[in-house]
């Protein structure tokens, strides 16, 4: 989009300005004349325009927030940003607001091969993912940045599964993230959980390193999940987009019974530790995380 055209919707989109009529023509012919402008963008662009006409607020939040594309592309994620454009990408961006945080669910994506970097655990190649990205921002509007002393963790959780148990860290999860005017922007990754599709699963996004009991309600006898409204702090749980068609129940019940199979021996053995399942690496830093007497879990930094 060249520097007229983003004036104009700037212009259009601002609070107390209604669209001019002759916006819709005037950006169709700036996109004509804007020759080296790819057909990606010049799509965006006659969409933008349909969504001030139509409603100026949708167009806003069009604006505002990179896509689930361009996040992976920021990324240095090729593959991942062309996955993003494929008809098995699913666009939520769906916003809610806790602990004086915002989180915006811009989109998922579940398949084979869509990355540019192959994750491995315990030196196998994981080449089977569900990627979800989120936008996380200050709900007052300030800005967030790698100065702030906060951690966060999104995580996929199973309907009907004790999320103790079954989340990022033990589905072989791992994440990137930046920053970018202000709003972190984070691509979450672990095992595809379109197997799960029959059984549905949520996003989980929290204010803390690991899981977080205190953030959740979990009913072990119905295996309902829901957000505790008492937690004062960031605890968002959103649906996520499963096909049901895509379920595979022989798989799921594979990663179910090596997953419990996992915490029922002794977890404060090393070997337990050494293929990964439980530990998240970052840089030099390597998150270790353990189950206490409580059944809670801790996370501990490792250098």
């Amino acid at each position: 989009m060249d520097k007229d055209t983003d004036k104009i919707l700037r212009r259009a989109l601002s609070p107390d300005a209604e669209p001019p009529k002759a916006l819709n023509a005037e950006i169709l012919r700036k996109a004509e004349e804007k020759k080296t402008m790819s057909i990606k963008k010049r799509r965006m662009a006659l969409t933008l325009a349909a969504a001030v006409i139509a409603c100026s607020a949708t167009a806003v939040a069009a604006i505002k927030y990179l896509s689930p594309s361009e996040v992976a592309k920021e990324a240095t994620d090729k593959s991942l940003a062309e996955a993003f454009q494929s008809e098995n990408a699913v666009y939520v961006n769906e916003t809610q607001e806790y602990g004086g945080y915002k989180v915006t669910f811009l989109g998922m994506v579940s398949g084979k091969g869509l990355s540019d970097y192959a994750a491995q655990s315990g030196g196998e190649i994981l080449d089977d993912r569900t990627y979800a990205v989120t936008a996380i921002e200050k709900a007052d509007g300030t800005e967030m940045s790698y100065d702030d002393e906060v951690s966060f963790l999104a995580t996929p959780v199973i309907k009907g599964l004790n999320p103790v148990r079954f989340n990022a860290f033990t589905l072989n999860g791992g994440y990137s993230e930046f920053y970018q005017d202000g709003i972190l922007y984070r691509i979450t990754e672990c095992d595809n959980v379109e197997v799960f599709a029959d059984r549905g699963a949520y996003l989980a996004v929290m204010d803390s390193m690991s899981y977080n009991i205190d953030a959740y309600n979990f009913d072990e006898a119905t295996g309902e999940l829901t957000r505790n409204e008492n937690y004062d702090g960031l605890n968002a749980l959103f649906e996520l987009p499963l096909d049901e068609s895509k379920s595979d129940a022989m798989a799921a019940q594979s990663i179910i019974d090596d997953i419990n199979a996992f915490w029922d021996t002794d977890s404060d053995t090393d070997s337990e530790t050494d293929d990964g399942k439980l530990s998240e690496t970052d840089g030099d830093v390597q998150i270790v995380l353990t189950e206490n007497e409580n059944g809670e879990i801790e996370a501990k930094e490792v250098k």
